[in-house]
């Protein structure tokens, strides 16, 4: 599997969006083309700074991981 990871650089456009042997990862980004797994790790207050974001991440089919599903303090754990 060859994964993609999105960031917010101006440079994601390069993405291979029409290749479906990627899988592209996002993550806080605004809009894309396509992506199957959106990663957003602001803390719940900051969500809802952003008109519709909560909805946005809420409403998916496809994968999405905040704080409340991602084990944030064990990664940090690990990493350290």
């Amino acid at each position: 599997m060859k994964i993609g990871i999105l960031g917010s650089a101006p440079s994601f456009h390069q993405a291979p969006f029409s290749d479906p042997s990627w899988e592209l990862w996002a993550c806080n980004i605004g809009t894309v083309p396509r992506w199957d797994r959106w990663f957003d790790l602001h803390d719940d207050a900051s969500v809802d700074t952003y008109p519709g974001h909560r909805e946005f991440l809420t409403s998916q089919s496809k994968p999405v991981y905040t704080r409340q599903n991602y084990p944030i303090a064990a990664m940090t754990e690990s990493s350290c």
